[in-house]
């Protein structure tokens, strides 16, 4: 089956972009932090609309870099997460990637009901492995010391 015109073209310039990107990161200045940061947010940036557009083959791997440059937002987890649900269903995958954005979650409510709404976790909203690993406790720490 042949893509739509439109969809082909997105296509190719994120594989082009993403040609463009691994380039860069061959000659990424480690010991410039705004330039990792660039690039992190760059690579988030990218990814973004490709996850949305249900491209995940080519969102994946920068949202990995993404994270690979210690990118913050829970989100970047949480599509990560989800990109991997839909491509892959291995629990392994995602359940590490979900922990790490309910550890970064700073929105209402437990990190689970909101994850649950996006698309990609449509087959497993009241799943209960899926629940258990996103239900983070809060740490209390005092003097270093975390309980």
């Amino acid at each position: 089956a042949e893509m739509c015109g439109e969809r082909a073209q997105v296509r190719h310039l994120a594989e082009m972009t993403t040609i463009t990107m691994k380039e860069w990161e061959r000659h990424l200045n480690m010991d410039i932090s705004a330039e990792i940061g660039r690039f992190r947010s760059l690579c988030q940036n990218i990814a973004a609309p490709l996850y949305r557009a249900k491209h995940y083959d080519l969102a994946i791997p920068l949202l990995q870099k993404a994270i690979d440059y210690h990118t913050n937002p829970y989100y970047a987890y949480l599509w990560l997460a989800g990109a991997f649900w839909q491509t892959t269903h291995q629990r392994e995958k995602v359940f590490p990637l979900l922990q790490q954005a309910a550890a970064r979650y700073d929105g209402e409510g437990k990190p689970w009901e909101s994850f649950r709404m996006i698309p990609e976790f449509a087959d497993v909203p009241y799943d209960s492995e899926f629940l258990a690993v996103t239900d983070i406790k809060e740490e209390v720490c005092s003097g270093g010391i975390c309980l």
